[in-house]
């Protein structure tokens, strides 16, 4: 075995315009696999969260059958709370109440989803306190009249601005409140720019069968792939935890899709390095046979050939993914802290940063993928190997005299 190991690196340093070729071409592709995958990981990061802040949250507790046309409260919020403090002790969890209104005011009318929430819980989940335009953010207190927020599409829909007081209406004429508009917003969602209005849960409460009731609680975490762990932490009697995926199927099914077209272009990858080595290899072999056949001539049994093509496959593809793995992480770290700005990128046109209604960031900020990152490792190596063994085989049955014979 150590002959064959001897044997393999004073090839690879022998015929160093060989290699330098070989793992400059597989250090590119691997370069190129991980900073794909980080952008990857970045933009569905994006994705996400901005959907998660527009108001579906990373994970959402509701009860069995609950919808919008008709909501139904939670048996016990103070609970689901508890259950998300002891399963999350990081995340913030706001508790939410939804119903469908119709708004009225004096230049014009729409039928809207109104949410309920605490403004200062909210500010912390949600990216619309953030995304402002005109007014400001709803006060912690609901007051005499109450306030409310709406998108700013809406707002130019129905004619009415900043100021402007409009009368909500619940499932019948009997439950009606009266709001002013404190400020409008714009998220680049059309369902949330042209279909919400954002009140105090109190100022809700008139319109609702119960002032205190509470539809939803949405559980905002740092990371979104936890969102599995925590939904299956949270388990309480007659309430469901969603994931965002579940909880926004079609931005569930988007990102899946979207993974499974980047592990079809990472496959052909992979493929075109397993042809770089094939070829590498084979000429390699090809090239020595004359040395081979001395080697075998002298006794060297046919397995130390077969172990020293295959070490050099190895240690050519070790090398690869080390510079390849170095080069990405570094890109990749450097590109989380700049981004790379997609609007630049598309001649300053942003039409298009949209995905099933959400929005999603202008910039991108790359991030690691760990899992997929060592998979792609795992998977150079082996095809490394398997690219190896027919060189190999080859190389194990040169005959020597005639390999001795040629010039």
């Amino acid at each position: 075995m150590m002959l064959s190991v001897r044997l393999a690196v004073r090839n690879t340093v022998r015929y160093a315009r060989r290699t330098i070729i070989t793992t400059g071409t597989i250090a590119f592709s691997f370069w190129m696999l991980v900073f794909v995958i980080g952008m990857g990981e970045g933009s569905y990061q994006s994705i996400v969260d901005n959907a998660a802040r527009s108001g579906s949250g990373h994970v959402v507790l509701q009860s069995p059958g609950h919808e919008l046309l008709d909501p139904v409260p939670l048996s016990d919020p103070e609970a689901a709370l508890a259950a998300v403090a002891e399963a999350a002790p990081g995340a913030v969890a706001a508790p939410r109440a939804q119903m469908l209104v119709l708004a009225s005011a004096s230049s014009g009318s729409a039928s809207l989803l109104a949410m309920g929430i605490e403004p200062a819980i909210e500010k912390r989940v949600s990216m619309i306190p953030e995304v402002m335009v005109e007014g400001e953010w709803l006060p912690d207190e609901a007051g005499r009249v109450g306030k409310a927020v709406i998108g700013r599409s809406l707002a130019r829909r129905i004619r009415v601005d900043v100021g402007d007081k409009m009368v909500l209406t619940g499932k019948d004429a009997d439950h009606r409140v009266l709001v002013r508009i404190s400020g409008l917003f714009a998220t680049g969602s059309p369902n949330a720019d042209d279909g919400l209005i954002i009140l105090n849960h109190k100022t809700l409460g008139a319109l609702l069968d119960t002032p205190d009731e509470v539809h939803q609680v949405a559980i905002v975490l740092e990371d979104f792939h936890d969102a599995d762990a925590v939904a299956q932490a949270i388990q309480l009697p007659g309430v469901e935890s969603l994931t965002w995926a579940e909880a926004v199927p079609e931005l569930g099914d988007y990102v899946t899709l979207d993974r499974q077209g980047a592990d079809v272009m990472f496959y052909t990858l992979f493929a075109l390095v397993g042809l770089a080595i094939l070829n590498s290899i084979l000429m390699s072999v090809m090239e020595r046979e004359r040395e081979l056949g001395v080697l075998l001539a002298l006794g060297t049994r046919p397995g130390t050939i077969f172990t020293m093509v295959i070490l050099e496959g190895l240690i050519l593809s070790v090398i690869s993914v080390a510079l390849g793995l170095g080069l990405g992480l570094a890109t990749v770290e450097y590109m989380s802290h700049t981004g790379l700005d997609l609007v630049a990128l598309m001649g300053g046109d942003a039409a298009g940063l949209e995905v099933e209604g959400f929005s999603f960031d202008a910039i991108i900020y790359p991030r690691m993928n760990v899992a997929r990152t060592v998979n792609g490792v795992l998977l150079v190596v082996i095809i490394t190997v398997f690219a190896a063994l027919y060189p190999a085989w080859k190389a194990a049955r040169v005959p020597p005299v005639d390999a001795i014979r040629r010039i």
